[in-house]
């Protein structure tokens, strides 16, 4: 039976200089010919490219290599002779350096680059971020045109149907369907890596809304009990980004317990440790995760953020390096405190935020007091247009609809009356939603616009408009609409 090398394995099976940094530039891996680059014995490498004896130009190239350019340098051995090294991104902000050793008469600019060996197509394949990432999106895409057509029909006919089976039927696919909101919202940011959308958020909400799916990732012989105390501040995160830490950190406990055993989730208001001096008291929430299960011991616990490290068989070594990069992102903290045989407990500090959460309940109200209009949809799927066409229309709005950018530009200039706002999908055939909005400013200012996208960072404020994250729901679809004619309302009233 053939099987599946590690990457440990594939960088010493790698000719000439060849190891791999983390998003910190330290050495995950180093085979025996990286020794000479710094003159050090093999045991000593990741001491020496980690230290001040590091080449400059070689973090350097690491740095260029996470910005998205394959780099490549040439730097001394320890004998004086010229190495070119090849500095390119192969996994969440890792670098791998492949270096041999060349003339010094050789010109790096410009010429040509020698084919992979086998063991480094092999590495590049598996962890190319470039190749993943595109892929990644444009699957997310497509799977989220369906899933918010199975989110609007499914929840159109709850509102139509009486019948308990038929009921509990499309309650279950609705679930699925949220189910995989998540999940692609999650492939997305790790695929990606792009700036965090942050929020206010209430840590003990978003806690709830998880419970289902974690008792049921969990398995029925692993209890799952959560405490919040009751006047927890809430917190700056971007929510899907924390619901996949606290996803992958329940995967862990349940492997640390294969005999069933007990998961306690508790948040509580982080009032300072003197043996955490790099988080200031009252400045973070800290959310505890433990579990009764196997433990780790100091090996382990020294390496378990590394990327593709594990100690379970088979384990792909991510899911801790992920909740590492994400707390990291946002600022925040993340430890553990763990024992063999005595069970580990997660330590993750949020940022607290300043913020004063308006109560859902109001929002909902001013929300609902906007309940009529004239919309412009413009969205070039036919299933997921045919939904929000009728969920719109069911709340008492009048919809005009087209498939594409520049049928929307037309519906607008031939509709003699006013048009409200403007719900369009950002990326379509004929004009890209963006342009479609640029383009009806100028003829209608007083337009509200909902730009509708798989992910959106950045060019929205430009625009004064609102973004709605597919998959989405008729009735989040309808709140946003909602909200935005009711901003428009209360600043004609305050001109008033």
């Amino acid at each position: 039976m053939v099987t599946q090398p590690s990457v440990e394995e594939l960088i010493g099976a790698l000719p000439g200089v060849a190891f791999l940094l983390d998003q910190a530039d330290r050495v995950l891996h180093a085979n025996a010919a990286a020794a000479a680059l710094l003159g050090r014995p093999e045991d000593a490498v990741r001491d020496a490219i980690e230290g001040a004896g590091a080449p400059a130009a070689l973090l350097a190239a690491a740095r260029t290599a996470r910005a998205g350019t394959r780099t490549v340098v040439v730097v001394a051995l320890a004998d004086g002779a010229p190495c070119e090294c090849t500095a390119m991104a192969v996994g969440t902000g890792a670098v791998l350096i492949v270096g041999h050793a060349v003339s010094a008469s050789s010109e790096v600019t410009g010429r040509w680059q020698p084919a992979p060996t086998a063991a480094e197509a092999q590495l590049l394949q598996l962890q190319a971020p470039g190749t993943v990432g595109r892929l990644v999106s444009d699957v997310a895409h497509d799977f989220n045109n369906l899933l918010t057509a199975v989110l609007g029909e499914s929840e159109i006919a709850l509102a139509r149907s009486h019948e308990a089976d038929t009921v509990l039927g499309l309650k279950n696919i609705r679930t699925a369907a949220l189910q995989g909101r998540r999940l692609t919202a999650q492939l997305l940011a790790f695929a990606r890596q792009e700036k965090l959308q942050v929020e206010t958020v209430e840590v003990a909400e978003l806690l709830a809304v998880m419970t289902p799916l974690l008792t049921r990732l969990l398995g029925e012989d692993v209890g799952l009990a959560i405490a919040c105390a009751p006047d927890l501040w809430p917190v700056r995160v971007e929510p899907t980004q924390i619901e996949q830490v606290l996803m992958n950190l329940a995967v862990n406990a349940r492997n640390a317990m294969p005999d069933g055993g007990h998961l306690e989730i508790s948040a509580g208001n982080w009032r300072g440790d003197p043996s955490r001096p790099d988080a200031p008291a009252d400045a973070f929430v800290q959310l505890s995760i433990a579990d009764d299960g196997v433990g780790m011991d100091a090996t382990t616990m020294r390496r378990m953020f590394e990327p593709f490290f594990s100690n379970r068989p088979g384990g792909l070594g991510l899911g801790l390096a992920i909740c590492h990069d994400i707390i990291t992102q946002h600022d925040g903290r993340i430890w553990a405190t763990s024992a063999s045989g005595r069970g580990t407990t997660f330590h993750v500090l949020l940022p607290r935020s300043m913020a004063v959460l308006v109560p859902q309940a109001a929002v909902a109200r001013a929300a609902a007091t906007a309940r009529s209009g004239t919309i412009l949809l413009a969205e070039h799927d036919d299933l997921v247009r045919q939904v929000a066409e009728r969920a719109l229309r069911e709340q008492g709005f009048v919809v005009l609809s087209a498939g594409d950018g520049a049928a929307a530009a037309e519906l607008a200039a031939a509709h003699p009356g006013p048009i409200d706002v403007l719900v369009t999908n950002v990326v379509m055939p004929q004009g890209s939603g963006f342009e479609l909005a640029r383009w009806l400013r100028p003829q209608r200012p007083q337009l509200r616009v909902l730009l509708v996208a798989d992910h959106l960072a950045g060019p929205a404020p430009a625009l004064d408009a609102a973004v709605l994250q597919k998959p989405y729901t008729p009735s989040e679809l309808a709140a946003a609409v909602r909200a935005l004619l009711t901003a428009a309302h209360e600043s004609m009233g305050k001109q008033g």
